[in-house]
């Protein structure tokens, strides 16, 4: 459980970040490139989350 909880603790803080390129205030943008990176690798998180979200559930469940 605390593997999960820093992961999507992790998820957050990129999510803070990419939303920090779109501040007006921001005076240091990524280029398109790297915020598209960014969000592969949030995807890619996310994904992995659900698949230990999932394998927690059916551990879970066969313990009934």
């Amino acid at each position: 459980m605390n593997q999960l909880q820093a992961e999507i603790i992790g998820v957050s803080a990129i999510v803070a970040a990419i939303r920090g390129q779109f501040d007006s205030d921001n005076g240091t943008k990524l280029c398109d490139e790297y915020i598209e990176a960014a969000l592969y690798g949030v995807e890619n998180h996310l994904d992995r989350i659900v698949e230990d979200l999932e394998e927690l559930d059916e551990r879970l469940v066969e313990r009934g």
